[in-house]
């Protein structure tokens, strides 16, 4: 039996993985396409002792595969490790900003308590002046003699 290989478009191709290719699996023995003899012939070729190669071959993939493996996970633990330090610092902070944003909250409190009184001071004092004020004008009044008309027009003449 002689197996002749002919080239099939992709379309023909399509049709074979498909399982469509009737028409070429009725003509087996004359019309295998290239693309499955290079199949056969590679399994052939597993089969002739290259089976061994081709393990080494996956080993060698896995081997890769293992290095960058151990790589990412020491990378991710790495990271893990900034990540919990990165998360003690927050923690640590946030307790600090709690601290200090009471404090400045008390502070506020009592400069506005401060404030207030200190208005109510200055309130009281200004009223103290005005009453001290009019005390001293009431007492002026009252320790100036009582002049007579008569008085004031004969004070008025010697002047003259």
């Amino acid at each position: 039996m002689v197996i002749t290989t002919v080239s099939h478009t992709s379309r023909h191709q399509q049709e074979w993985a498909a399982g469509q290719g009737q028409h070429c699996l009725q003509m087996l023995p004359r019309c295998t396409p290239a693309w499955a003899i290079d199949r056969k012939s590679r399994a052939e070729r597993m089969a002739d002792g290259s089976v061994p190669a081709g393990l080494a071959e996956l080993r060698a993939r896995r081997e890769e595969l293992s290095g960058r493996i151990r790589d990412e996970e020491a990378e991710r633990a790495r990271l893990q490790g900034r990540i919990w330090a990165l998360t003690e610092r927050l923690a640590r902070t946030s307790e600090s900003l709690a601290r200090n944003l009471a404090a400045r909250s008390e502070l506020d409190r009592t400069i506005a308590e401060t404030e207030a009184a200190y208005g109510k001071i200055l309130e009281s004092s200004q009223t103290l002046l005005d009453v001290l004020k009019e005390e001293i004008e009431n007492a002026g009044k009252a320790s100036e003699p009582q002049s007579t008309s008569k008085q004031k027009q004969a004070h008025g003449q010697k002047h003259s």
